[in-house]
């Protein structure tokens, strides 16, 4: 395997026409994003107040396997995305640049630890989340009397099975969209890519 430097962090994200080449690099105080060569934007280390770990494919983030991850890193008004998918466009393979991805995010936080105290580090979609808790518990009180009024039997069963299946999946889900802080200097795996770069489906 290619040696990682974690201190650069290069993706492609798509546009109307082809794509634009994003880098990202940690430099002595400051986090620095370019774009297609020119600088966009400078966060100094000491100016971030939160980053936050999402699973950007909201899609699919609450019950199926997420493959597409994100580091939003948020200074002031300024707020910058990070991902681990490199995407050329429209006609051309996507790649998930997973292990360049989770260095450079490791590294970031690990530059970061000085000043954590001003930093907020969270995970998890709050609104998700509360709209998932508010559809359980409605499901969870009206569907076990709908259940046992209009069925019978076997039908009946079968109807409780599958609603024992939804429970879980939402249970599952809560515990995924909860907003929650982690330690910077111990990111759970759970939020990170798997370590194993693949690639993705001609868009």
């Amino acid at each position: 395997m290619d040696p990682i430097d974690p201190t650069v962090y290069e993706y492609r994200v798509p546009r109307l026409v082809g794509s634009r080449r994003v880098r990202c690099s940690l430099e002595e105080g400051a986090l620095v994003f370019d774009v297609e060569g020119k600088r966009h934007l400078s966060m100094a280390y000491h100016d971030v107040t939160a980053v936050r770990l999402l699973a950007r494919d909201e899609r699919n983030e609450a019950v199926a396997r997420i493959r597409e991850f994100c580091c939003r890193v948020i200074a002031g008004d300024q707020v910058f995305e990070i991902t681990n998918c490199s995407d050329p466009g429209v006609g051309h393979l996507y790649r998930y640049e997973n292990r360049a991805f989770n260095a450079f995010v490791r590294e970031l936080h690990r530059r970061l630890l000085p000043f954590r105290t001003g930093v907020k580090f969270r995970t998890g979609h709050a609104l998700h989340y509360w709209l998932t808790v508010v559809f359980g518990m409605v499901a969870a009180i009206y569907l076990p009397g709908r259940i046992h009024s209009d069925y019978h039997g076997l039908e009946r069963a079968s109807q409780y099975t599958k609603y024992l299946v939804a429970v879980a999946g939402l249970h599952l889900a809560t515990r995924r969209l909860r907003p929650r802080g982690y330690p910077p200097e111990d990111i759970p795996k759970d939020l990170l890519p798997p370590e194993k770069d693949h690639r993705g489906l001609m868009k």
